[in-house]
């Protein structure tokens, strides 16, 4: 799929911090679009996250209740790798290209990314 993909970043705000204490962030993205909804919802989070875990998902159908068997995916895994899950944002009905960018969306994405 082209919007697939896996990103890394590394918290910018302090240079002066040792590799080992700098925050790392991975990301995996699913999309048909490269550059779609969500990578732009990752790229958002990645902006003020720690290491933490997140669901982020955007989603063509409408139907908030269409996501919830990879809510429940999403929360299995948590349980069983141990990890805690700091939210969820979760975006239905962003099929077309850009989309997401005219909802809430992307601000609840970077406002988790700063809560952590």
């Amino acid at each position: 799929m082209a919007g697939t993909g896996i990103g890394r970043a590394t918290d910018p705000t302090n240079d002066n911090k040792s590799t080992t204490e700098r925050m790392k962030i991975t990301v995996l993205t699913g999309s048909p679009r490269r550059n779609g909804n969500s990578t732009y919802l990752a790229e958002q989070f990645i902006k003020g996250a720690a290491k933490r875990a997140a669901l982020l998902m955007t989603c063509a159908d409408t139907s908030p209740k269409k996501a919830e068997p990879i809510r429940l995916h999403y929360r299995t895994l948590m349980d069983y790798l141990g990890w805690t899950s700091v939210g969820e944002v979760v975006a239905p009905g962003v099929w077309t290209a850009d989309s997401v960018q005219r909802t809430g969306y992307p601000q609840q994405a970077c406002r988790l990314g700063k809560s952590l």
